[in-house]
């Protein structure tokens, strides 16, 4: 397949096999399809989002499952499920696991260790030649796709959308070529579209009817619409339709949250009345350098609270959080002036039981991602439930969860 050119691994003998996604294979995948997302193409956008990171499009991900489907001479693809469970990132070593059964239905399941990120579920049937038909509608030579990503309101979305077009993409050289196609339209469509900007794809149901055509050239029409939008939890649902120029190709189904932009969150004003209601408190804020966690510490140092700030790699915006937290408080009044002062305290080594040492002054630190764990273990009082030693003792080393970074 083209997208999985430069990631797809062979399988081993036990019939599994393993993945792991680059900025290349993003690149790749965006220019193929078109979806120019900024979760997955932008570096500073995504490091500012909840992830922290670029996300990997599902749909790449979903590439990857279907080139594991068996081989089935005399049978056809008739419907595929994908269920986009948790994100996934690049650099980290995925396992495809393939189940099959005997009505028809193979299930590959994307694994990150024992958490699966990614489900594709295809059924198939007895292949059946395809319709043959006329043109029922010009085809344009050449489409235009969007350069950057449409941006919906919640009342847009709420009221409904409905978009006809064409997408135009590289003729793609797979066992499955209308499935290859048909995803990286609904990538394209809910990333550049609906939910848009926004978007973090949930689930993708796709069901090709008996003799659909087979895929004559690049370039499919298609009808999106949007059936009902729950803004409280941002969940989009969407009804679609493909054609080819000689006959349906396709109808779906497409879920996805419309994410709420944390960066827009805008710091509290400094209260009116003065209140230390938890004065000579001790907060510890998980990823609190940015977004609405930087919202809460700043809320929390306003009532005379000393907060500690863990973070994995937001060190210039926590130092900007330091700073303005200062600033707010020398700008106040006397009682304000009066509460902790913020400050940044670079990273502290471990002592040799692997607690990390109390800071000296109060307001704002910065935790190393180990040390972090450390002093959690600390404070439930149960050291030898967080160690987890990769190698001999005393190496002072955390065993790797599936998908989370190594500490610095």
């Amino acid at each position: 397949m083209d997208d999985l050119e430069d990631i797809a691994v062979p399988a081993d003998d036990s019939g599994s096999s393993s993945v792991t996604f680059d900025a290349a294979s993003l690149l790749r995948f965006a220019r193929e399809s078109h979806d120019l997302n900024p979760l997955h193409m932008d570096e500073g956008y995504a490091h500012k989002s909840a992830f922290g990171q670029r996300v990997v499009f599902g749909a790449l991900g979903g590439l990857a499952c279907l080139d594991r489907l068996p081989d089935l001479p005399g049978w056809e693809l008739e419907r595929i499920d994908l269920e986009f469970r948790h994100p996934m990132f690049m650099g980290v070593d995925y396992r495809l696991h393939v189940e099959r059964t005997t009505d028809g239905r193979t299930v590959v399941d994307l694994r990150d260790g024992a958490l699966t990120v990614l489900r594709l579920t295809a059924d198939f049937r007895a292949a059946e030649a395809a319709t043959a038909a006329e043109p029922a509608v010009d085809f344009p030579s050449a489409v235009k796709p969007r350069a950057l990503p449409a941006d919906p309101t919640d009342e847009t979305l709420r009221a409904g959308l409905t978009l006809d077009g064409f997408y135009q993409t590289k003729l793609p050289s797979s066992r499955f070529p209308q499935a290859q196609l048909l995803l990286r339209l609904c990538s394209y469509l809910t990333g550049m579209e609906a939910p848009g900007r926004r978007a973090l794809f949930l689930r993708c149901t796709l069901r090709i009817p008996a003799g659909a055509p087979p895929i004559p050239g690049r370039t499919v029409k298609y009808r999106l619409a949007t059936q009902s939008y729950d803004a409280e939890f941002g969940l989009l649902s969407s009804a679609l339709e493909v054609w080819t120029e000689t006959g349906l190709l396709a109808v779906g189904d497409l879920k996805a949250f419309a994410r709420k932009d944390l960066s827009r969150v805008t710091a509290p004003a400094r209260p009116d009345v003065v209140d230390e209601s938890l004065k000579g408190k001790t907060a510890l804020v998980i990823g609190g350098s940015r977004g609405l966690g930087a919202r809460i510490v700043e809320a929390l140092v306003w009532r005379g609270c000393h907060v500690a700030v863990n973070f994995l790699s937001s060190r210039d915006e926590a130092e900007a959080l330091a700073e303005t937290a200062q600033e707010r408080a020398r700008s106040g009044d006397a009682a304000a002036r009066r509460r902790p002062a913020t400050r940044l305290v670079r990273e502290r080594p471990a002592t040799a039981s692997g607690a990390v040492p109390a800071a000296r002054h109060p307001g704002l630190q910065r935790l190393r991602p180990a040390g972090f764990l450390w002093f959690l273990g600390a404070v439930a009082g149960d050291h030898a439930a967080l160690r987890r030693r990769e190698s001999g003792p005393g190496d002072g080393s955390l065993k790797r969860l599936p998908g989370y970074p190594r500490g610095p």
